[in-house]
């Protein structure tokens, strides 16, 4: 089981490093200024852009009025 999960593992990341398009995604939240408060968000959205095969820009922002723009970026 563990050799399993360390080749999906791998596989996953080898793939991570051949990414050429990306997703941006903006994380608002009350707490952003603290490290941890949403690491489980953050981890789900890393390991969903690398399963979509998409490098994750990922910008955390406490005020949501400042990242406004068209749906389609």
């Amino acid at each position: 089981m563990r050799i399993v999960v360390r080749y999906q593992a791998a596989k996953l990341t080898h793939r991570q490093e051949r990414v050429f398009e990306s997703v941006s995604i903006v994380l608002v939240g009350k707490y952003t200024s603290l490290e941890d408060s949403y690491m489980s968000v953050v981890k789900s959205l890393e390991h969903a852009s690398m399963r979509c095969g998409r490098k994750l820009i990922l910008h955390v922002r406490r005020d949501f009025s400042v990242m406004w723009g068209p749906a389609d970026l």
